[in-house]
């Protein structure tokens, strides 16, 4: 299973590639239900979701996205009976997650 649509996402966001935001939509649209396995994976879906809503003028849907990526953020426990603590959001000092809390904060 690849990363790659959540990898890609992030390098558009990092990189403010406005032009790449449809494309990173449509990829995350078509592969999500794939990507999706840990609380690591889907903030990083709903928190790029968030963040490109939000450039794109669309601010509930944006707040909507940021909410289920901080949701993500503060589980404690990544549902696998022996693996407990696999594929949480450990590191919560990134550009991405000021990124998410402007959008929450609707700066």
């Amino acid at each position: 299973q690849t990363q790659a649509p959540i990898q890609f996402g992030l390098m558009v966001l990092e990189h403010d590639l406005f032009d790449e935001f449809e494309s990173v939509v449509l990829i995350l649209n078509e592969f999500e239900e794939d990507i999706i396995v840990f609380p690591v994976d889907t903030y990083h879906v709903y928190a790029i979701r968030a963040i490109i809503e939000k450039r794109n003028g669309s601010s509930h849907k944006a707040k909507s996205f940021a909410e289920k990526a901080m949701e993500a953020a503060r589980r404690s426990s990544s549902g696998f009976q022996y693996h407990a603590s696999l594929g949480l959001v450990r590191d919560l000092e990134t550009n991405l997650h000021r990124k998410l809390q402007a959008v929450i904060s609707n700066n």
